[in-house]
């Protein structure tokens, strides 16, 4: 393992070469200087002799290296074990990518950048965007100049920065034979607020592993009005004050919302360093996926994306174009559905407007946008509602009140339907993120089937067919969330994210919608198995074979729970013998025993003379 301390084109080595060289002697790890500058794909590394080699060409980073190492060399009172010092030196269009490149290969224990925050604000700095996304434990060096460290403060109300800081800062201080000072504040309105400092510093040094000691490491429980000037005062005593930029407690709120400035400016004659622990393994994952996903699927540009932002916004409201295509499109799937004409069904999705909002939903989720969400919302539940009132009307007043077959079909989603409805919104969103493909959302709408189950659902309803009615409800909730699902899924891949630090509520919606669809996959799995067991396929030609051969006419054949009811019509009852023959074949051919009920309907016929 190594420390790294990353250098810009502008940074000053001193401060955060002496801080990561005396981490790196207290660590007993190697020391890694990387200078990041832009352009293109240079590469250069080399050893650092403390010394100045005979026939050394002059280098003036070098020579600032070295000599800050000397620096802490001589002020140290015992010998120390001296680490090995690499410079390495790159050159990459994106700094940012080429730094985490090289953390990534090199797989430091701990980053080191010096925070200067830019005077004209034109672009993030890069030290920050170490700090937010490098997969290490990080740290950003900011205050004054310490080359010799002894005393070493550390404001902790407990997390998992404050963990890291405090097995830092007690590394530092028992190698330079200095003292740790954990320290807690805690308001004055606290009652025995003394007492509760010190059962927190007591279980947060617990946490790191670290041993209190009177005379290394000090607990100093504060009970003050004011916890950031109660942190600068005790400052004053010390040489190095690390933060852990925990986002929990008291401290963490006072000290770290404005993360750059705090870290530059504040404290005064110490040294302030803020640590931030290594990246969660799920972020990192997330951020490899989302490396890989940038290579290999094209990314939308700023301007496709703010002409995408615009006709999803303008389709997911609610209006009265909106009004009058729910009305017209659930009007012309309700008749279809009646008399069970699938072309007229066909129609009725290609005028239903629904799928715009679903999109619309899915992009605000992943944009954590608030009003998109909320109106495409409110479009999706008026339209349902609007569509499922018309479908009852129309099921009222049709004179025609048997349970067609396709309104039977809406009335049995299973497993199957999910995946469609997931591949059908991931479709519908690609060819919106690509506007040569509009012409493929007509099919796409075929296959969404939206306003069909509403319509099922309002016709059962009005007949009191409930079972079915609650069948083609599922169906359209499976609809909904798989889209929803399915388009954020494609808006994510090409490029579409929000700020990781202003969205957690939609997040959390997306994860429920997860949870959602594998709430769904218990009924709809029940109804693609109880369709798996209703299956005679590769029986039944076999069925109507032998029945015609024994004089009778093949009516239908069922399946259930074991038992395959087969009805024949003939003059004759049909006899047991050919009930065995039929079992003995639905064995063979299903590999399984199952009991066969052979049911004859009688028929008679007469001519008249």
């Amino acid at each position: 393992m190594a420390i790294l301390a990353v250098l810009t084109e502008t940074d000053l080595p001193r401060r955060v070469v002496a801080l990561a060289w005396q981490i790196a002697q207290a660590r007993r790890e190697g020391l890694t200087i990387l200078r990041a500058g832009l352009g293109g794909t240079e590469s250069e590394s080399v050893e650092v002799p403390l010394t100045p080699v005979e026939g050394e060409k002059p280098d003036a980073l070098i020579g600032a290296i070295r000599s800050v190492v000397n620096e802490a060399l001589a002020a140290t009172e015992r010998a120390p074990e001296t680490p090995a010092l690499i410079l390495r030196t790159i050159a990459h269009a994106d700094r940012l990518k080429g730094v985490l490149a090289f953390v990534r290969q090199l797989d430091p224990s701990l980053m080191v950048v010096s925070w200067q925050p830019d005077p004209r604000g034109a672009e993030v700095p890069l030290a920050y965007q170490l700090f937010e996304h490098a997969p290490c434990d990080v740290m950003a060096v900011g205050g004054a100049e310490a080359t010799q460290i002894r005393r070493v403060l550390v404001p902790t109300s407990g997390g998992p920065n404050a963990e890291v800081a405090l097995r830092l800062g007690a590394a530092i201080a028992h190698a330079r034979q200095g003292t740790l000072t954990a320290m807690h504040v805690e308001p004055e309105a606290m009652e025995d607020g003394e007492a509760v400092a010190t059962q927190v510093l007591r279980r947060a040094l617990a946490r790191a592993g670290v041993e209190p000691s009177p005379d290394r490491v000090i607990l100093r429980p504060v009970v003050a009005p004011d916890v950031r000037a109660a942190i600068h005062d005790a400052a004053r005593a010390h040489d190095l004050v690390l933060l852990g930029a925990s986002g929990q407690g008291l401290v963490s709120r006072m000290l770290f919302g404005a993360l750059p400035e705090r870290v530059a400016t504040g404290f005064e004659g110490a040294q302030v360093a803020v640590v931030r622990h290594a990246t969660p393994w799920a972020a990192r994952v997330r951020d490899r996926v989302e490396n890989a996903l940038a290579l290999n699927v094209p990314q939308m540009s700023r301007e496709d994306r703010v002409e995408l932002f615009e006709k999803l916004q303008n389709g997911s409201r609610w209006g009265f174009d909106f009004m009058v295509l729910i009305a017209l499109s659930s009007s012309i799937a309700a008749l279809g559905l009646v008399q069970s004409s699938g072309a007229v069904v066909i129609g009725a999705m290609l005028v239903a407007p629904l799928m715009t909002p679903l999109l619309g939903s899915g992009l605000a989720l992943l944009q954590g946008n608030q009003v998109l969400l909320r109106n495409a919302v409110r479009a999706i539940v008026l339209g349902f509602l609007l569509a499922l009132s018309l479908g009852a009307v129309i099921g009222l007043l049709s004179p025609v009140k048997v349970l067609t077959p396709e309104l039977a079909a809406r009335g049995g989603p299973n497993l199957l339907d999910l995946g469609v409805a997931f591949l059908s919104g991931a479709a519908a969103a690609y060819a919106y993120a690509r506007p040569h493909l509009v012409a493929a959302l007509p099919g796409v709408a075929i296959a969404a089937a939206l306003v069909p189950p509403i319509a099922t659902t309002g016709i059962s309803l009005a007949w009191g067919e409930f079972a079915n009615a609650r069948g083609a409800a599922l169906l359209f909730g499976t609809n909904v969330v798989a889209i929803v699902l399915g388009s954020a899924a494609v808006w994510y891949s090409a490029g579409i994210r929000g700020r990781r630090n202003e969205r957690l509520w939609a997040r959390r919606t997306l994860a429920a919608l997860v949870l959602v669809v594998a709430a769904l996959a218990l009924p709809l799995g029940s109804y693609l198995y109880s369709l798996v067991r209703r299956d005679v396929s590769g029986f039944g030609d076999a069925v109507g074979a032998r029945v015609t051969a024994a004089g009778y006419r093949l009516v239908a054949t069922t399946r259930s729970e074991g038992v395959i009811e087969v009805l024949v019509r003939g003059a004759t009852p049909a006899g047991p013998a050919l009930a065995r023959d039929l079992a003995a074949q639905a064995r063979e051919r299903l590999g399984e025993p199952v009991t066969v009920r052979l049911v004859t309907q009688l028929t008679s016929e007469a001519t008249s003379d």
